[in-house]
């Protein structure tokens, strides 16, 4: 154990030398270093946010589609805040022809207090009725990446999403925060139509597990037009995803897969990704070719920047077809090191391991438990009968 482990995490995470996020959090009396809390410091700092929750037509991909999106933006926007503030966040259901009902979930958030806003209908709340509002407020009581979502039927896989990043005590040394990097599966029909799909007391397999149309990166990756079983509208000129790297630096990326159904692995050609944190627990760093991860899950990865490398890299999140189906497998994004042209088209060839391990059909799981050990280990904690 190394010698700057205190009895809990938080008591190590306030004896190191931390560094903070982007939203200039107050720094931690000196007192919380010598006995750790139950709970977060308390900033005393509450960020709002207003949600309206509405349906829309969206073409992310070419292919034009219903949605329900927050905001009117596909991903939805981010929310952001330090550990220990109150977030409070106003959702107005507007979501009409058809009306609907809906509600968020913050995903990993523990609501210690304040169940009735984990925003699952039936269990803590009723759904919120179209033209309705409801308000969610609760402590910031882990530190990572993580998301918010619809816990109304599968509605989130319509659009109603987005990244949660709180900051708090870093345990390794990085330059750039590149943000939310958010990954998954993206059907063309609507939410209601593949449920029932996956529901339908039916021998056949390719409708029972339906295809996925495409796989994006942060929403965007050209869908091939050519594949398309529904005959609707579809473009050529949909957007590729696009990242800056700077040459020496070391850059953190907060992986999520907001997808339906798919399990991916997450790789960036000509660089190995060392993973620092799972599902907003800080680990002791590793170093993978690519990152498994199935839904919902978040894998936090610091990536360096190398000095011999090509200007443009390929950015890929892979779909394992051993454990999911798709039309589109791959979904790529454009890394473009310093001065890079924007318009430079990458010439990178995936990595050998991605490759052999999407032709494994034992490889559709996360990294093996022994690699993802707690950086600040949780004390085991003995109860009586």
């Amino acid at each position: 154990m190394k010698s700057h482990w205190a009895n809990t995490w938080l008591t190590a995470a306030l004896t190191l030398s931390v560094e903070w996020g982007s939203l200039n959090a107050p720094p931690f009396p000196p007192f919380l270093t010598t006995k750790a809390p139950e709970r977060p410091f308390r900033t005393g700092v509450t960020r709002y946010y207003d949600f309206v929750i509405s349906r829309a037509k969206i073409a992310p991909d070419g292919y034009v589609k219903g949605s329900i999106l927050v905001n009117s933006q596909f991903p939805g926007p981010p929310l952001e805040a330090n550990w220990g503030d109150e977030i409070v966040i106003k959702i107005f259901n507007n979501i009409t022809a058809p009306a609907e009902g809906t509600s968020i979930h913050f995903h990993g958030i523990r609501n210690q207090g304040t169940p009735w806003y984990d925003g699952v209908p039936g269990v803590s709340q009723c759904p919120i009725a179209p033209g309705a509002t409801f308000t969610y407020r609760f402590l910031a009581d882990a530190y990572g990446t993580t998301w918010y979502h619809s816990h109304y039927a599968a509605q989130y896989t319509a659009g109603v999403f987005g990244p949660l990043i709180i900051y708090g005590p870093k345990h390794q040394p990085y330059d750039i925060d590149v943000g939310p990097i958010m990954i998954g599966d993206h059907y063309h029909s609507d939410y209601v139509d593949v449920v029932k799909n996956v529901t339908a007391r039916t021998n056949d397999f390719n409708t029972y597990v339906p295809k996925s149309d495409n796989s994006l990166i942060n929403g965007m990756n050209p869908f091939n037009c050519s594949l398309d079983v529904f005959g609707g509208i579809c473009g050529s000129n949909a957007p590729t995803a696009k990242f800056r790297f700077k040459r020496g630096k070391t850059h953190r990326l907060r992986l999520i897969n907001v997808g339906a159904a798919a399990f991916v692995k997450f790789s960036i050609d000509e660089h190995k990704l060392q993973v620092i944190s799972n599902d907003l627990v800080p680990l002791e760093p590793y170093e993978v070719d690519f990152v498994p991860l199935s839904v919902g899950q978040r894998v936090d990865v610091l990536i360096s920047a190398r000095n011999n490398t090509n200007n443009a890299l390929w950015m890929r999140s892979t779909i394992s077809m051993n454990c999911s189906a798709a039309r589109m497998q791959d979904a790529r994004a454009v890394v473009l090191y310093d001065n890079a042209n924007e318009e430079a088209i990458p010439h990178s060839v995936q990595s050998a391991a991605v490759i052999e391990a999407n032709d494994k059909l034992t490889l559709c799981k996360n990294d093996d438990l022994k690699k993802t050990v707690p950086y600040f280990p949780v004390p085991e904690r003995k109860f009586g009968v």
